[in-house]
């Protein structure tokens, strides 16, 4: 908690949301997406993902933009799900098996997700 305090900048912060939620759960892959004027989830911070597949997961956001109080959402198996179908290559490529969002709120309203990846055993 220290060093969420004493950080100056919020890449700092979310550097240290990414260390924290990466040893709470073992993995090695992770990001924190915000919503930008235009309601598209950009990210602002990430682990272990590629340029390309950044690019291509900016396009997805499991929610409506105007969604009160989210569900996060887990995926077991990200091959399986419809609705991820436009990403199925990039998942390949990457070796991510499952995956969670995790919605970010404020005033509960969306502001944005964390991204939690599994990769392939």
């Amino acid at each position: 908690m220290d060093s969420v305090a004493a950080a100056d900048e919020l890449r700092e912060i979310y550097a240290h949301a990414l260390d924290g939620i990466e040893q709470a759960l073992g993995i090695t892959r992770s990001g924190v997406l915000l919503l930008d004027g235009e309601h598209v989830a950009r990210f602002v911070a990430w682990r272990g993902l590629s340029d390309e597949y950044r690019k291509r997961a900016e396009k997805h956001f499991p929610w409506p933009v105007d969604a009160i109080d989210p569900p996060p959402i887990a995926v077991s198996d990200v091959m399986l799900e419809p609705s991820l179908a436009e990403l199925q290559e990039q998942f390949r490529t990457e070796g991510i098996a499952a995956l969670a969002f995790i919605p970010l709120v404020y005033n509960r309203r969306l502001i944005g997700k964390f991204m939690l990846y599994r990769t392939h055993a």
